[in-house]
């Protein structure tokens, strides 16, 4: 499993992004949509490889602050 960080192009005090878990960048843009939907797809999301480990496949909220749990 990899851990994948999608932004989506907006900014506010920071950048607007959530963190994926799963087992490639494709299945992590999967969940991303599932989760977000079409609602993103105006705005140029980017994905990026942050590490991989063993674990069930996740979709943190989407954040302004980094990484919550």
């Amino acid at each position: 499993m990899n851990l994948y960080e999608i932004t989506t192009g907006w900014t506010g005090e920071s950048y607007e992004r959530c963190y994926v878990w799963a087992p490639d960048e494709h299945i992590a843009c999967e969940l991303f949509h599932e989760k977000y939907g079409d609602t993103r797809d105006s705005v140029r999301t980017s994905v990026k490889f942050l590490f991989s480990a063993d674990a069930e496949p996740f979709v943190t909220e989407l954040s302004t602050e980094g990484w919550e749990s």
